[in-house]
C-alpha cells in the first residue's frame, strides 16, 4: 500500500495549482478499499495469504502470464516464509485463471489445489532430505489416482463437488 505521505510525489500535478488532482486521490481511495475488502468475501478455501498450520510457509495464489498464445493468464502458487523468502513457485503452471482454483494446507505443512477447471487435484510437498517443494497430482475430483496414502482435507472442495 502507498503512504499517504507519497501521494503528492506520486501523482501528476495541476500546472495552475500545483497540488495532485483530487479526483485521482479518490479513484485510489477507492481501488485500495475495494482491493482492502475484497479478502474478507472470499471462501476460506480461497483466501490469499493462507499460513501453514504449523506457521512456517505462507502460500499466496498470483496471476501471470500464460505460456500459450492465450491472453487469459494463468493461477501460479507460490510458498513463501512468513518473512517473505520465497521458497517455491509454480513456473510451469496451467491453471488458466479464468477457472476457479481453490486450497488448503493440511497437517503436515502440504498444501492442496482443486483445479476447476478439469477437477484435478494437486498437493505441494516438501521432500524429507532436500526440503525442496514438488508438485504432485493427486487425482481427479475425490477419486485417488496416485499411489498416496493420505487424502486432501475436506475443505478442500467447493461445495458442487461431491
Amino acid at each position: 500500500m502507498v503512504s499517504p505521505d507519497l501521494l503528492p510525489e506520486l501523482l501528476p500535478v495541476r500546472a495552475d495549482r500545483g497540488q495532485p488532482h483530487l479526483a485521482l486521490i479518490g479513484l485510489i481511495a477507492v481501488a485500495t478499499a475495494i482491493v482492502g475488502c475484497g479478502e474478507r468475501g472470499a471462501p476460506a478455501n480461497q483466501r490469499q495469504h493462507l499460513t501453514s498450520p504449523s506457521g512456517r510457509f505462507v502460500m499466496t495464489m498470483l496471476i501471470g502470464p500464460t505460456p500459450s498464445s492465450w491472453d487469459i493468464g494463468v493461477w501460479k502458487v507460490t510458498i513463501s516464509t512468513p518473512a517473505g523468502e520465497l521458497l517455491f513457485k509454480d513456473e510451469d503452471s496451467k491453471f488458466l485463471a479464468s477457472f476457479s482454483v481453490y486450497w488448503v494446507w493440511d497437517q503436515d505443512d502440504r498444501l492442496w489445489l482443486y483445479n476447476s477447471d478439469d477437477s484435478d487435484v494437486y498437493f505441494f510437498a516438501r521432500g524429507s532430505t532436500d526440503n525442496q517443494w514438488s508438485k504432485v497430482l493427486w487425482g481427479q475430483g475425490r477419486a485417488n489416482e496416485s499411489d498416496c496414502s493420505f487424502s486432501p482435507p475436506s475443505g478442500l472442495y467447493p461445495p458442487y463437488v461431491r
